[in-house]
Parts: C-alpha cells; structure tokens; sequence
C-alpha cells in the first residue's frame, strides 16, 4: 500500500479508507482510526478472502508474537464498532470459529483524481466550518464544547531514555491540565489550521449529581457509605451515564445544574435489622419528571436490593440503553458485605484518581482479602492501580511491574470491566507498551465513558504521535471533569515529577 492509497469497500453503506490519514468516511461521517486500528484494516484488505487467526494478526499488525489473543479480540471489536459492523452475524469482519476472522469484501482503489476531488471537497467543508464557528462565537453557551488546537509538547533534546520521553510528554498534557483548572484554557488567538482542528462530542453522556446520603443517626454512617459507593459504582457502569460527587463540585458546575442533568438525594434508616433507604431523583431541566424510590433491605440482601435500585435509576435516566442485563447493575462478584465496604471505598478513589495516601489504607484491606483467597477483579485492578501510584512516586521498578501482573490477572478475570481494562491501560503505559495499552484504554471510554478514560488516552495518543487524537480525547476529559481540583488531581502531582523518570533513566 502506498501513503496515499485510497480504498472503496463495497458495504452499504459504502466505505472510504484513508490509511495515510487514520480515516474512513461513511454516508460522509469521518471517523478517525487510531494507528493500531488503521494497520488492522489494512491488513484485513491485503488479506481480503482469507482467513486469519490470531497470531498471524499478532506477527503482522503489531509485528511481535508475545501479544495476547484477548488483545487482538478487543482491536478488532473496536474496528468493527468503527466501521459500524455491530449486528450478528458480522458483515465486514466475520468471526470463524475455531479458525480465526475473515474479511471478505470487494474492495477497489480510488483513483488519484478522485482523491484531490475528496481532498479538495473535505477542505472546502473545513475552511466553512471554521468560518461557520467563528461567526457563531459569540453566540456559544457555557456548555458548548471549545474548539481544540492541536496539543503542542517541548519535549527535551537529545534524550537518552524512553523515561525521558514519557515524563516530558506527560507534563505537557498535565501542564495544560493545570492551567484548566483555575481559568480554562487560553488558546490561541491565531486560527489553527482545519488538519488541527478537533471537536469534542456534545453531551457524551447524562451527568448524575449524586449528594451524601442523609443520616437517621450516626450509627448509620457506614451503611449509608457503602451504599453511596454502590451508586456512584453502578450509576458509572452505565455507557450513557456519569456519576459525580456534589460535594465536590466546581462552582460552575453547580451554576448549570438547572439545565444539566439530575440530581440525586437519599435518606437512610434503621429499623432493627434493616434499613429503608429512599431515594429521590430529580430531573433539574424537567422537575415535573422527579421520581422517588424506596427500599428495605439488609446486610444479607444488600447486593441484591440496592442493585435493582441502581438499575431503575438507570432506566429511568436512560431508558433506551440496551446494557440493563444483571451483570451491568448487580454486583455479583462479591458474596461478603465486609469485602464491599473496603472494595467500594476503593473504587470512588480511584474514579476521583486519588493519590496514595488516601488509598494506602484501602489497599491494606484488599491485599487482606486476596490473602485470605477472596480476591476479584476489582480487588487486582485497584491493588494495580495503587501498585502504579506507588510506581510514579517511587521509581521502584517492582511496583510496575506489579501493577501490570495484578492488571493482566483481572482483566483475565473480567475483559468486560471497565475498571480492568483502565487499570491495564495505565500499566502498559507505566511499562512503555503504548501500542497495546490503546485498545484497553479505548473499550473502557467506549463502554464506560470517564474522565480518567479519556486522560489516559490523551497521553496514549500523544505519545503515538496522533495530535488529533490526543487533543480529542483531552477536550473529552475536559468536558467531563466537573470536580473541585479535577477528578485526577492526585494523580497528576506524582506524573508531573519529571525528575522520577530521569532518575530511572540514569538507572538503566
């Protein structure tokens, strides 16, 4: 394939690859391609009517044999989401059991003059779009998406070491997310030119604001917790739903809660051995739409009940979202109440990213539970996340290396948890596996949008060199963050210590 071949595959809708530009364009939508997709696709082209197994993906697109065939399953379900190909039996990528996939499609190549024709079209349709947005400026309300320039980064010269690369990009992503936090960007006043160009999706999903829940006595205080987290866990398990704590909200955040989104006040109460819990749900844009719910429960049914609280919630945020199987709003990898409480407490750190001190405690109790044989998928990916923060603080070689052992075993357990495929994702980034660390941390944005999600792929992009992607999958981290500091703020403190992977880089 030459740099500027362009392919027609003969689907319908029709479908136009430009492997040169990581882009195809369906029923005139363009839809970027990450560089691991593109190398997938157009290898599916030169190996059109034959089929493939794994491995021989493995050897070709990423050009090493020591690659999962997990890994190779999740980047070709992502290609298949991209080129719309998500209804059984497959169209476009066929499955063949037990041999492998089949791309099976007639395909020809686009001359040369249809493409400066397309060229010349698709600038034409940028340079009026950016006239379009400039004449619109003036107009924007607070919660229209910004235009995003292309990231820029000064990486330092003559680097010796991959470490060096890595902290020097990761500061300049975290450079500019610091500034975002107490004045938004400051973008240029230039007019970037239509390659930088990139437009953050427009309510990526539903936000929930969800406040402490209200107490009948103090007594109650852990039990009230451990259900607060099962919300923010359930409600963030949601495709189309996002979960944020009130009490740390931005003041502008709480400025656009009339037209944005709902709010979620609950009370608690103990009558013996159980407790009735109350929730009400307040639509802020459609008050006449509030619903309130009421439940008794137990320690002993605590999973159950307050599972099938979140899955009405859910319903009634999102009511045409098809993942409302049990799996998607039960906990049911976890039978030990006294488990939850630690595990739970966990995870809202970890949606907040923070730091080590606040999760050194946890991770005691979790390291508790997998020695006495309790463990789980979301007991490995927090254990690994703490095992990654440790990493960035310390330099220690081992903790890294922890952190992706404890990843791969709950992503082993779970390759649907979004929490496994993040915690894997970061890993592999900490480990210098950048290619691989993509579609974990890809399925985990597409399946559970978050902040963290599209943080980390913002770095994952930059450091492949893709500027578009990079500066999208910021401006959606940025869209999404609503939380006093920035839900990563710990997180970011230790990513900021260029001197850490200096000190590595000495090392070796």
């Amino acid at each position: 394939m030459t740099a500027k071949t362009r392919y027609l595959i003969h689907h319908e809708p029709q479908i136009v690859f430009m492997p040169d530009q990581n882009q195809i364009v369906i029923e005139q939508q363009e839809i970027h391609l990450e560089p691991l997709q593109s190398k997938l696709l157009s290898y599916f082209i030169v190996q059109n009517g034959v089929v493939v197994n794994a491995r021989q993906i493995a050897d070709s697109v990423w050009q090493r044999s020591q690659v999962s065939d997990n890994l190779v399953r999740q980047v070709v379900s992502l290609l298949r989401s991209q080129l719309k190909d998500k209804s059984r039996p497959y169209q476009i990528v066929k499955t063949i059991p037990k041999q492998g996939y089949l791309f099976e499609m007639p395909v020809s190549e686009i001359s040369a003059e249809e493409n400066n024709t397309e060229e010349l079209n698709t600038e034409k349709a940028n340079i009026e779009l950016s006239n379009t947005e400039e004449a619109c400026d003036a107009k924007c309300s607070l919660d229209k998406p910004h235009t995003v320039d292309e990231v820029t980064l000064n990486p330092e010269q003559s680097s010796t070491h991959k470490y060096k690369r890595l902290a020097v990009v990761l500061s300049g992503i975290l450079a500019l997310s610091v500034m975002g936090f107490g004045a938004g960007y400051i973008w240029k006043n230039t007019q970037p030119s239509p390659e930088t160009i990139v437009t953050a999706k427009t309510n990526l999903n539903s936000p929930v604001f969800l406040h402490q829940v209200q107490l009948d006595t103090e007594q109650d205080f852990e039990m009230a917790q451990s259900v607060y987290n099962y919300l923010f866990y359930g409600l963030n398990s949601a495709k189309t739903i996002s979960g944020y704590h009130f009490s740390e909200l931005t003041a502008e955040a709480k400025d656009t809660l009339e037209n944005n989104g709902f709010e979620l006040k609950s009370w608690i109460k103990h009558n013996g051995q159980d407790y009735t819990f109350t929730v009400l749900l307040q639509n802020t844009k459609h008050p006449q739409l509030n619903h309130k719910i009421e439940k008794r429960f137990n320690e002993q049914s605590f999973f159950n009940d307050i599972g099938d609280i979140v899955l009405e919630i859910k319903s009634l945020i999102s009511p045409n979202d098809p993942g409302y199987e049990i799996s998607n709003h039960r906990i049911t990898s976890i039978s030990d109440y006294k488990d939850w409480k630690a595990i739970s407490a966990g995870i809202s750190l970890f949606y907040q990213g923070k730091g080590n001190i606040a999760l050194d405690a946890v991770a005691e109790q979790l390291q508790m539970i997998k020695a006495q044989g309790r463990e789980n998928y979301l007991v490995n990916s927090l254990l690994s996340y703490h095992s990654s923060l440790a990493f960035l603080q310390s330099g220690n070689e081992y903790d890294k290396e922890l952190a992706l052992s404890l990843a791969h075993q709950a992503f082993e357990m779970n390759p649907r948890c979004d929490i496994a495929n993040l915690t894997l994702g970061l890993a592999l980034l900490l480990n210098e596996r950048n290619d691989q660390a993509f579609p974990y941390l890809f399925y985990a944005a597409e399946s559970t949008p978050s902040p963290i999600s599209f943080y980390l792929l913002s770095i994952v992009d930059t450091q492949s060199e893709n500027p578009r992607g990079a500066a999208y999958h910021y401006q959606c981290y940025s869209d999404m963050k609503k939380e006093v500091n920035g839900q990563l703020f710990d997180l970011m403190k230790p990513l900021q210590k260029p001197n850490l992977f200096q000190t590595q880089a000495k090392e070796h």
